[in-house]
């Protein structure tokens, strides 16, 4: 599971970085929102597409923010599905995951 400070360090700056991607959506979909469009415009599309990344950006600043409360509690890097240990590999990539390569295609699967 690695050094315990490195991977804060890590989570804390994905964390900043989602949070200042977010804003940075927010105040183009806010800027977006000023515009009255008209029916089929591309503007309307725009405001979509930037309204569903703040959803994933929320999602992603929630799945950080959980894995460091995995970590305060000594879970962190442990599969919440099968408490395998999480290759580190799979962290290196993702730190915020919560499930192992095997359960995550598991839960893919039957989606």
């Amino acid at each position: 599971m690695g050094d315990k400070k490195k991977t804060r360090e890590i989570l804390l700056r994905e964390r900043a970085e989602t949070l200042e991607e977010m804003n940075f959506t927010k105040k183009s979909v806010e800027y977006e929102a000023d515009y009255v469009y008209g029916e089929g415009d591309p503007g309307i599309v725009e405001r979509e597409k930037g309204m569903a990344l703040t959803q994933s950006l929320s999602a992603k600043l929630a799945a950080i923010d959980h894995a460091l409360e995995r970590l305060d509690q000594g879970v962190y890097g442990l599969c919440t599905e099968c408490g395998k240990e999480i290759n580190p590999e799979r962290l290196e990539v993702l730190p915020y995951a919560t499930l192992c390569i095997k359960c995550k295609s598991e839960l893919e699967r039957h989606a």
